[in-house]
Formats: structure tokens, sequence, C-alpha cells
């Protein structure tokens, strides 16, 4: 469950970006076609971008806290290199166009992986008679 939602947050990213970086382009394009629309056409575009950029780091940010609390919620100890695999997933997050990247699905995933893991029975113990 927990991996389907990291998926679903990566998904609308990529989604927010893809779609501001098409109007930004677009709306640019349609102001430039324009004589009169020139000087406005990097304006426009820019702050489409920059509209977009804010909330896909709006939507990591949630991503970031309603993970970090799910996985406090469930006792899942925070290791050195599972804090630093959170950390990157958050910062590759933030970063605009970077965020297409799925890297919430990634990190969610290596938690729940090492987590199973850790509490799985190891299937070479032997058991005494």
């Amino acid at each position: 469950m927990m991996l389907g939602i990291a998926v679903v947050f990566d998904g609308l990213q990529m989604l927010i970006t893809a779609i501001t970086t098409g109007l930004a382009t677009a709306t640019a394009a349609a102001l430039a076609a324009t004589i009169v629309g020139i000087p406005a056409a990097p304006v426009v575009g820019i702050s489409i971008t920059a509209i977009g950029a804010i909330a896909s780091w709006l939507l990591g940010a949630t991503a970031g806290m309603t993970f970090l609390l799910w996985f406090s919620h469930y006792h899942i100890h925070f290791s050195t290199v599972r804090v630093i695999s959170y950390a990157a997933g958050g910062i590759v997050e933030l970063v605009p166009y970077a965020n297409m990247i799925p890297a919430w699905t990634m990190t969610v995933g290596y938690f729940v992986l090492s987590n199973y893991l850790q509490t799985a029975p190891s299937s070479h113990t032997q058991t005494e008679v």
C-alpha cells in the first residue's frame, strides 16, 4: 500500500512538471507569434514554470512528511543508510525536472524491502528435533 502511494505521488509530480512545461512552451510560442506579445512571452512562460515548480515542490514535501509519519507510526528504525537514502530521495524530489525520477517510489521500496528482510524469518535456520 505504501509503495502504491509513492507511485501516485511520483506520477503526480511528473504530470505537474510535464503539464506546466507544456503550458509554458505553448503560451510563450503563442505570445511570440504576435508582435505585441513578444516582450511578454518570457515572463508568462517563466511564471507558468514557476507555478508548476512550486506545486511540485509542495507535493514532494507533502509526500516526504507523509512517509516519515507513516514510517514512525509503524516503528521502522532509521539506520544511517536509511536516513541517507531518505534524504537523497527527498532532495531529488525537490529539484525541478529531476523530480520526474521516481525517487519516492525507490526510497519507499527500499524501506519496505529492507524492513521485510530484517523482520522475515530466515529460511536457513535449523530447528532442533
